[in-house]
């Protein structure tokens, strides 16, 4: 019996001897740390976004699937960065509108239909027309309509008479009297065409402008017999600087005021 005993003991310790270092079945906690570091998911990219070992950050590789690729984005990345966020990119608008405000329109100045303009009658100071259009005597003898303009909501000038500013209105007026046939090249019987209005500021409240008188004279062949108590028409538009058409018009009767200067 003691020698079997013993034999055990030596066999024990033979064994213990040819058994190496390396292969102890509890790993150490270097190697396990290690393990967990190279650990991948079945797609080849790391389950959580982003692998460490030691304490170190390592930015992850896209992965391809197919023809759509996709790249991750590091878990060290600052989500309140306006870079990584389009919604808060000034330039974008995710409702699809201008977010300056500007688009189909100007940005200072009136905008179309903003503006009026109002024609009416007097040597030297703006009557409304009340159904009749008055033939007067200009300074010079010369028989016309004097036809007086007032308005508002419109660019001019900072200098009235710089005809050559963008900004200067130009106006066309043009008469039609029934019964009377036309000798004016553009087919009215009288007319000022293209003309660049120098309007001086208005004291009257609620009116922005206003223009002396565009004269239209009567051509010496006519009396004021031969035009008196005859329907007219009055046409007066103006083309301004930023983009507006204004029109003004009268269906009126013709009045011998040629006795009557002031008309």
């Amino acid at each position: 019996m003691v020698w079997r005993v013993r034999g055990f003991r030596w066999l024990a310790v033979a064994v213990g001897l040819a058994l190496p270092a390396g292969c102890d079945s509890s790993p150490s906690t270097g190697d396990s740390e290690a393990a967990e570091s190279t650990e991948t998911g079945e797609d080849g990219s790391t389950g959580g976004g982003a692998t460490t070992s030691a304490g170190t950050a390592t930015t992850p590789t896209p992965t391809t699937t197919g023809s759509a690729s996709a790249t991750t984005t590091p878990t060290d990345s600052d989500p309140s960065d306006p870079s990584t966020d389009p919604t808060t990119d000034p330039t974008t608008d995710p409702t699809g509108t201008d977010p300056t405000g500007t688009e189909g329109g100007s940005e200072s100045g009136p905008g179309p239909s903003d503006g009026w303009i109002e024609i009416g009658y007097g040597l030297d100071e703006f009557f409304a027309f009340d159904e009749e259009l008055p033939l007067t005597l200009g300074p010079q003898g010369f028989m016309m309509f004097s036809l007086p303009l007032r308005g508002s909501g419109f660019p001019i000038p900072p200098d009235p008479f710089d005809f050559d500013h963008p900004d200067i209105p130009v106006l066309s007026v043009w008469t039609d009297i029934e019964g009377i046939p036309s000798k004016h090249p553009s087919g009215h019987f009288a007319a000022y065409l293209d003309y660049p209005v120098p309007f001086s500021l208005s004291d009257e409240e609620g009116v922005d402008y206003e223009f002396v008188s565009v004269w239209l004279v009567i051509p010496e062949t006519y009396t004021p017999a031969e035009l008196a108590g005859r329907e007219a028409i009055v046409h007066a538009e103006l083309a301004t600087s930023d983009g507006q058409t204004l029109v003004d018009d009268h269906t009126l009767t013709v009045l011998d005021a040629t006795v009557d200067k002031g008309g």
